[in-house]
């Protein structure tokens, strides 16, 4: 059996693509990492890092460490995932280093960088330096994906344009060189997407249930780094699940096995890597916990219940508890998120101050909205030409991933932080190449089309 000349063409056009997007990234990412200048986040990152991976390395799991108050909002405010990434690359060198001496201090933010450094609150270079080559890996995996989302939703042009976009992108280098989780965090929101815009180019039960289970993986795992993977990941997941139900390729009550198997493994992930959710099974006693389940409800009844913590009282339903940290943790950020902003950053009016981080700040050329605006309509269009025709149209995917980003800022985002605007940014270079090569494709067309001087 022989392969279509088609298909070797495509295949070689997708390797040879994503090597070199692999080896541009490499080399711009790599060689970024000495040179972006230092934020004091990064000593919190690193320190934290190291702190919980020894903490996993040595299995302990007691509740109060890894809350970790002493780390402040690196501790259990972030969940550990992106830590781990970050912490894990740190405990080989130190192994491999002789001498080398873990860091483990938190900047002040009160004082000088120059006040920080003489009391030693920033990294070493050698620990920064590796610190930031681990982050910058990941910089690297968020290239290859964009690629990846462009070659299979639009074309091969699209998916090579929008990676380099990207690495033009001053922002988004900075921050995927920083000892930092935020590119963690956008690497599996890219995976995320990429595998949620399956259920638009397959079809089929075995598909859509494989479909399902990688984008809530995924979820789960932009969730584990940051908790608002969840929600975003999943936003885009319904759209796109949505949206083949309205053209009868899914039935809605197969759509909803497909949106409970989402949130199963999603939520399932996320518990599994965080063990600040999990109780203490050492410590728990079941007829211990009835009788203070019991005593519990016959406080709350009779109005007796004290105004003190319940885990100090009801040690054992307070353990049990611990599984309800992950729906109180959007609370505590939202609660967190309040008490910044007086630094939030806001000097001009919001909306305008959202919009210049978004299409200014973050554009990898000027005018680049402008191109954005040419490729999302060029996206629309042929979603609507295919929704005429009763088709999919895997355009859709990207016009999805770059709105479902827009609106979480536009309508949640509460500090004009840049680091807050990169999976928006991302999302876009895709819609922004679609448009150079819908142009490009025009001024093709004019030219072919002109009359040749003396001809007739």
């Amino acid at each position: 059996m022989t392969l279509h000349p088609w298909l070797y063409r495509r295949h070689t056009a997708f390797v040879v693509g994503l090597l070199a997007v692999a080896l541009l990234a490499t080399v711009v990412l790599y060689r970024q990492a000495l040179l972006t200048p230092f934020d004091g986040d990064e000593t919190g990152w690193i320190s934290s890092g190291v702190y919980y991976t020894d903490l996993l390395l040595a299995r302990d799991f007691a509740w109060e460490k890894w809350q970790c108050r002493a780390c402040g909002p690196w501790g259990g405010l972030n969940m550990p995932l992106g830590k781990w990434a970050i912490g894990a690359p740190l405990k080989l060198y130190y192994a491999a280093t002789p001498g080398a001496a873990p860091f483990m201090r938190f900047y002040d933010f009160e004082r000088s960088l120059a006040q920080n450094q003489a009391e030693g609150r920033v990294p070493p270079a050698d620990v920064l330096r590796v610190a930031r080559l681990a982050c910058a890996a990941f910089g690297v995996l968020c290239c290859l994906l964009l690629f990846c989302l462009g070659f299979w939703w639009v074309n091969w042009a699209t998916g090579l344009l929008a990676a380099v976009l990207l690495l033009a992108t001053d922002g988004f280098v900075q921050q995927a060189t920083r000892a930092m989780t935020d590119v963690h965090y956008l690497s599996f929101l890219l995976a995320g997407c990429l595998a949620a815009g399956l259920l638009v180019k397959r079809s089929g039960r075995r598909a859509h249930l494989t479909t399902s289970t990688l984008a809530g993986l995924c979820a789960g795992l932009a969730c584990a780094v940051k908790v608002t993977g969840i929600a975003v990941g999943g936003l885009i997941f319904l759209a796109l699940l949505a949206y083949v139900v309205a053209l009868h390729r899914v039935s809605l009550r197969a759509a909803l096995r497909y949106a409970a198997l989402f949130v199963v493994v999603a939520v399932v992930t996320v518990y599994l890597l965080n063990p600040f959710f999990w109780p203490n099974w050492q410590q728990l006693n079941a007829m211990a916990l009835l009788g203070e389940t019991r005593s519990l409800l016959t406080a709350v009844v009779s109005g007796q219940l004290g105004s003190g913590q319940i885990s100090q009282s009801y040690p054992q339903v307070g353990n049990l508890a611990h599984i309800a940290e992950f729906p109180q943790m959007f609370l505590r950020w939202r609660t967190f998120m309040q008490t910044q902003l007086p630094i939030g950053n806001w000097t001009e009016p919001r909306l305008l101050a959202i919009h210049r981080s978004l299409f200014v700040n973050l554009a990898a050329f000027p005018f680049e909205w402008v191109l954005l605006l040419i490729g999302a309509a060029a996206a629309g269009r042929r979603v609507i030409a295919a929704w005429r025709r009763a088709q999919t149209a895997p355009a859709l995917a990207p016009l999805v991933f770059f709105a479902v980003n827009y609106l979480f800022v536009l309508f949640l985002v509460q500090l004009n932080w840049p680091r807050y605007y990169l999976p928006t940014a991302v999302a876009g270079k895709l819609l922004v190449a679609y448009g150079i090569v819908v142009v490009f494709e025009g001024l093709v067309g004019l030219v072919r089309r002109r009359p040749v001087p003396g001809s007739l």
